[in-house]
């Protein structure tokens, strides 16, 4: 299975970006609906776009850090964009001792979208992964982490 660094990674930040650079759309298209099983907080390295692009696609210079996926999330969200995620809920995932401390950095990835205010399902039995964008839609069976 491919590395969601090399390869799909591409498909979902440029998917991403046309969403943030479209101007023309109204507050009922910028939406983002993330779903995956095992979802972490990608590097912006991934993305071949440096921190201060993002910062100047969004247009904003606020300062704040801008390294992580919810680095741009929490952007996208402050210029009006709804974020949405569906994940598996972690008493499903069940893992060897020492492979939990995964689930303790997507429980800190969910979190921070959470405080943000962005809406976070955890669903028992989930195994779909799509990525909905206003200008696409990714499907397949790439989670949205590292290991893809």
């Amino acid at each position: 299975m491919s590395n969601f660094n090399f390869g799909h990674s591409n498909l979902f930040w440029e998917l991403l970006i046309q969403a943030i650079e479209d101007e023309r759309l109204g507050p009922e298209r910028k939406r983002v609906l993330l779903i995956s099983p095992w979802i972490r907080d990608i590097p912006l390295s991934s993305s071949n776009l440096t921190a201060e692009d993002f910062r100047n696609l969004l247009g904003v210079n606020n300062g704040k850090a801008m390294t992580t996926l919810s680095d741009v999330l929490h952007a996208m969200t402050d210029v009006g964009f709804s974020i949405d995620i569906v994940t598996l809920d972690s008493a499903d995932k069940r893992l060897p001792k020492n492979s939990r401390s995964w689930l303790r950095k997507e429980a800190d990835f969910v979190h921070s979208l959470q405080r943000k205010g962005m809406s976070v399902w955890k669903k028992i039995g989930l195994h779909a992964k799509m990525y909905i964008f206003p200008h696409g839609t990714l499907s397949g069976s790439t989670n949205l982490t590292n290991q893809g």
